[in-house]
């Protein structure tokens, strides 16, 4: 997956920022495979009962939150489509109207 990440970086479809974030999530995630205590330790001191219990609890605050933006994204990209639908419908119409005019 980060080497995936890299030839992204590399064909600027992702952010440097994005790609230190993918790579540090994937270092937290191995970290948690070897040493797997540390998730029951986090958990303790959070006040969750188990570890995997706490990985449940961020994967669906993850979960939302990211559905959530990409709920505002879907949303901004249907406004600029209607902009640009409104815009190419009335550049036709002042076209067909400029037509009809030297027609008569």
């Amino acid at each position: 997956m980060v080497i995936k990440a890299i030839y992204r970086l590399y064909k600027k479809e992702m952010t440097a920022l994005f790609l230190i974030l993918w790579i540090c999530f994937w270092l937290v995630i191995a970290l948690f495979d070897i040493y797997p205590a540390i998730i029951d330790w986090l958990a303790f001191k959070i006040g969750v009962g188990r570890g995997v219990d706490l990985l449940i609890y961020f994967s669906l605050i993850f979960i939302f939150y990211f559905g959530f933006r990409l709920w505002l994204k879907i949303k901004k990209i249907e406004k600029d489509i209607t902009q640009i639908v409104q815009k190419t419908a009335i550049n036709n119409m002042e076209k067909i109207d400029r037509r009809n005019e030297e027609d008569v």
